[in-house]
């Protein structure tokens, strides 16, 4: 199988190839003169019959060519020409590699581009397109630090080459050792990856490469890892991640307090929208904002404000961590204005794993003040993961009007 290589990248490099001459020192004598004249209005031809001993003017002549006219086949002569004058021209060597591979001569195209990586060995287009084909030709042993040189100078591509490198080399201690450099986009892009296929053991290595490198990133960019854990009820693991984003990130261990298993539980730090912080899921009829006018302490409280019909689910949400085979005590302080329904909205406790119901409060109705909300209930003897929501049931008939919630609590009884 040969991948080809990326457009972006190929037009990256020859392009530079196009404005080569702007270093040109003017060369004394009539000749070089009038040849400088020429490059200036764009006649690269007339600039190389005049100075032919200047490897600018053929390169530049090849990439009109090879660019603008979108002849492969004019512009290698003169790229040959070029790079024959000047052999440490990198851009020269690309631009008649990019040549080759249009006119379908693949061989000659790796002469020339392994050529372009020793006169410039740490150019990203270079060792991206020299890795590629060594990778497509099984030599994935040399394309591995070739992919490392790219990642290296242009982390933002690693979302479009680590895939290509996984499909060449699916091992991922090797990946992380010989061909993603030490920052974090690149081995984030391998973790996200395996996520998405369910490798789950190697993302976990990956992950702990990732953690161990402390090389900085920021906790939106892991909730994915923390997400995909949790979608697949590995609560143990998805906590630990979370706790590891925490000893790195103040801003997610300040969402945390101790003896209390729900996270930003009075909504005063903003909603990460995934891990073990709180998610909303859009649902038609439903506003949810953060309130800073109205709460219970602190400066803020989450407000849900209806007009729905047959909804059962506000869309907020949060897993919890929780212990087997325990009692547990929850609270929560609620403000409503004006709901008008049969069925008001309450909390609701659930076990993921077996969609059994732990805990439900009572609903809210009518207009009232401040007031706590709470109840216990126990874990069942494989229950470490609760997911709690704001819901209506049953759900029928429409609901109208507007809830507070602020300072939720779940704490394990003694």
């Amino acid at each position: 199988m040969r991948v080809k290589l990326n457009s972006g990248f190929r037009r990256s490099a020859a392009a530079i190839s196009a404005v080569v001459f702007a270093a040109i020192v003017i060369v004394p004598g009539t000749s070089g003169f009038l040849a400088w004249s020429a490059a200036q209005k764009g006649n690269w031809l007339r600039a190389t019959q005049l100075e032919s001993r200047n490897a600018e003017w053929p390169c530049n002549l090849g990439a009109h060519y090879l660019i603008l006219d979108g002849d492969a086949r004019a512009a290698i002569p003169y790229l040959e020409s070029g790079v024959r004058l000047n052999p440490h021209n990198a851009v020269c060597w690309t631009a008649l590699g990019d040549a080759y591979a249009h006119a379908g001569d693949l061989t000659n195209e790796r002469r020339t581009l392994e050529a372009a990586l020793q006169a410039e060995p740490n150019d990203a287009h270079i060792a991206l397109n020299t890795a590629t084909i060594y990778a497509n030709s099984n030599e994935v042993a040399r394309a591995l630090p070739l992919y490392r040189v790219a990642l290296e100078k242009r982390p933002d591509w690693a979302s479009q080459i680590v895939p290509n490198i996984w499909f060449h080399d699916p091992n991922a201690e090797e990946l992380i050792s010989k061909a993603l450099p030490v920052t974090s986009a690149p081995r984030l892009a391998l973790l996200k990856l395996l996520v998405e296929k369910n490798e789950w053991s190697a993302a976990r290595l990956v992950w702990q490469k990732i953690v161990q490198s402390g090389e900085p990133f920021t906790s939106k960019e892991g909730l994915f890892y923390v997400d995909g854990l949790l979608a697949q009820n590995n609560a143990e693991t998805a906590r630990a991640a979370w706790s590891e984003m925490a000893q790195r990130d103040s801003d997610v261990a300040q969402r945390t307090t101790i003896g209390n298993a729900i996270v930003n539980a009075g909504f005063e730090r903003n909603i990460l929208n995934g891990g073990f912080d709180w998610s909303y899921r859009p649902q038609e009829g439903v506003n949810v904002s953060v309130d800073t006018a109205e709460f219970h302490s602190g400066s803020r409280s989450l407000a849900l404000t209806f007009d729905a019909t047959n909804l059962s689910d506000a869309g907020v949400k949060q897993f919890v961590v929780v212990q087997p085979g325990s009692r547990y005590s929850f609270s929560a302080w609620v403000r409503a204005d004006s709901i008008e329904t049969a069925n008001g909205p309450r909390f609701s406790l659930i076990d993921p794993k077996t969609n059994q119901v732990v805990f439900t409060s009572q609903d809210a109705l009518g207009s009232f003040p401040w007031r706590s909300i709470a109840g216990e209930f126990s874990t069942g003897p494989t229950t470490d993961l609760l997911e709690l929501s704001v819901v209506r049931s049953p759900a029928n008939g429409r609901i109208r009007g507007r809830l507070w919630i602020d300072d939720l609590e779940l704490v394990r009884n003694q």
